[in-house]
């Protein structure tokens, strides 16, 4: 603890006196017009309307106006090795994710065959088909529960070794995991293709937590997002290329399907030799290994620039705000009244998110093809366009979020879904009478995707610190700071309105709408116990709908998307009456949106404002005062 003050103070040491004004830019990042106009809008040209007697402050802003405009022009905040650390890491981990979600799909009546062959060498018989669909829906579904056991490691792995070196170590899994898939047909033994699975499994729960953080904490504030959507991205081109591998041309034929699995080591060894000649995370290096000159080199690096300063001091900021907090056990989570409404709505939205059917779509997409009518030699390329449309989705979703909201994506997604499974369910029933009822049927599912796709999982930033937090630590000391200027009050109000312009939140991942939500409904302290049990439902969901798919489309054939039309429809009709919009609010008034069905109100009071009304989307500004006295 000794050691981080020492550093805390070092660092704001040497970036006290010469880079002040400086600082304000490299923060905020603003372009001059964006400055004038945040201020003009704010204070009526009061700036202007000074008189001489502030000309020395007006002089002072020209200036920095000046500067930083030079200065945007010169200075970068990104290098070739943030852009190689990210699209490795991304390709040897979200892509095999991806992956393996789709590639068990074309190769399935020849793994099913060879679960015969096996078990009649074994036993003397043939397996029956119940036990044979048993297998083969574990084998499918117990990726999920090794995700889930990935999801728990991660945090024990990453606090010895960092998230670069978590990454390295988990090639481990891909690698043994492709080894025993891909080796499990030649040994005879289908336990190797099981296990292989439930390790890939463990891989990608790690992967989908380590991959995020790292790249969070090496890029720039204002790439975050953009970095943080090639995970997102790489995940749909990992379901493409399996889907593209399977086709009969390439790998997906019966003497060829374990080179399918053994492909994973490719992304697995370009990884495991690329990321050891890259640093690793800032954040780490300072807080666990206490090296600061290291953390100084990292973003040097990563950032391509000398003056790091700025980025220095926020890390620090992060720390101190993270420390002052009192994380919130699981079963106090549980417990607490005040957020009852908003854990089962982030919850809810979770299970029907994993449980609306498009999981299975792509753990089953040529058992449902078939079904549809659709000829065998037909089936591998409808099948790919399905993880065309999807990364298409994935390319553009991250534009439609801020502009619509979480509220009518979900709402929409999920009725347009259930729509579709009911015209779906009508078109296989009635494949028989017209010959073009099956295209119909193609043309149905691909509209579940796209539904899916600009609905519930679209990507936009998560944040882990709302505004008010970060107002009240980073913002809030930064602003007091410059009371050596003429008019601070003024320049706190430019600040604060700069931040309402580009603040981003501290630490960032990204997810569909539900893990959205969960990071806007709960305070800072409640935040890691709320993922803890959303994640978990997760891989549970992910689960189950891979383990009992095979049994309903077996029980109720062509009404089996019925199921799934009735998911979508009531957690469609559950957020209509419960949800409400939560874009451009901050937590205190979401809070406010459920203190009435909670019958409890968060420690800040009722207001008389409570926020139910989709229209009051912005936040009011506080006072200058308020600000210099707080």
């Amino acid at each position: 603890m000794q050691t981080l003050k020492n550093l805390e103070g070092t660092t704001k040491a040497r970036g006290q006196a010469a880079r002040t004004e400086r600082r304000i830019w490299n923060t905020c990042k603003l372009t001059q017009g964006e400055l004038l106009a945040a201020h003009i809008s704010q204070e009526g040209g009061n700036l202007l309307a000074l008189g001489a007697g502030q000309a020395p402050l007006q002089s002072n802003l020209h200036a920095l106006l000046k500067e930083s405009g030079g200065r945007q022009e010169s200075e970068r905040d990104w290098s070739c090795s943030l852009i190689v650390a990210s699209l490795v890491g991304a390709f040897g981990s979200s892509f095999l994710y991806g992956y393996n979600l789709s590639v068990v799909n074309a190769p399935t009546p020849y793994i099913k065959a060879f679960y015969n062959e096996s078990w009649e060498r074994r036993h003397g018989h043939p397996i029956d088909s119940d036990t044979l669909t048993l297998l083969w829906s574990v084998t499918v579904s117990i990726f999920a529960i090794g995700g889930l056991v990935g999801t728990f490691l991660v945090k024990v792995i990453g606090k010895f070794l960092g998230r670069k070196n978590t990454l390295l170590v988990n090639n481990g899994f891909g690698i043994s995991a492709a080894l025993l898939m891909a080796c499990s047909l030649p040994a005879g033994a289908l336990e190797m293709l099981i296990v292989g699975r439930f390790i890939m499994g463990v891989d990608g729960g790690i992967a989908l937590s380590a991959l995020p953080m790292y790249v969070s904490e090496i890029s720039p504030r204002e790439m975050r997002g953009s970095l943080g959507q090639v995970t997102a991205i790489f995940i749909c081109v990992g379901v493409f290329a399996g889907q593209l591998l399977g086709l009969p041309e390439l790998l997906g034929k019966e003497s060829t399907w374990p080179y399918l699995f053994g492909v994973i080591v490719i992304p697995a060894l370009v990884q495991l030799v690329s990321l050891p000649f890259l640093p690793q995370s800032p954040h780490y290096l300072l807080f666990e290994k206490h090296d600061q000159e290291g953390a100084e080199k990292a973003f040097r690096t990563f950032l391509g620039k000398e003056d790091i300063s700025c980025e220095m001091e926020e890390v620090l900021a992060e720390s101190r705000m993270q420390r002052n907090i009192r994380l919130v056990s699981v079963l106090e989570l549980l417990r607490s009244p005040v957020v009852r409404w908003q854990l089962i709505t982030v919850v809810i939205s979770m299970a029907c998110y994993q449980l609306c059917g498009l999981n299975a779509i792509w753990f089953y997409t040529n058992s449902i093809f078939g079904k549809a009518g659709i000829t065998p030699e037909k089936i591998p390329y409808i099948t790919l366009s399905t993880g065309g449309i999807e990364t298409l989705a994935s390319i553009f979703s991250g534009l439609v979020i801020e502009r619509v909201g979480r509220r009518p994506l979900l709402i929409g997604g999920f009725g347009l879904m259930a729509l579709f499974f009911g015209i779906l369910t009508i078109t296989l029933t009635l494949q028989d009478h017209a010959p073009w009822i099956p295209y119909l049927s193609i043309m149905c599912i691909l509209a579940i995707i796209a539904a899916f796709c600009s609905g519930p999982a679209v990507q936009g930033e998560l944040q882990l610190f709302s505004q008010e937090e970060q107002q009240q630590s980073t913002w809030g000391q930064w602003a007091l700071e410059m009371t050596d200027f003429h008019h601070p009050a003024i320049l706190i109000r430019i600040i604060a309105n700069a931040k309402q312009m580009v603040g981003q939140a501290a630490l960032q991942a990204h997810g569909g709408i539900p893990f959205i939500l969960t990071s806007e409904f709960f305070q800072q302290a409640q935040r890691p116990a709320a993922f803890t049990v959303v994640g978990t439902v997760n891989w549970l969901s992910n689960f189950a709908i891979g383990l009992l798919f095979p049994f309903i489309q077996q029980s109720l054939d062509t009404y089996c998307f019925l199921v799934f039309a009735a998911i979508c429809f009531t957690g469609a009709l559950y957020l209509y009456f419960v949800l409400p919009e939560t874009k451009n609010r901050t937590h205190a008034e979401i809070s406010q949106a459920f203190a009435k069905r909670n019958k409890a109100y968060p420690p800040e009071g009722r207001t008389d404002s409570a926020v139910t009304d989709d229209k009051t989307n912005i936040r009011p500004e506080p006072d200058s005062s308020s600000a210099l006295e707080n």
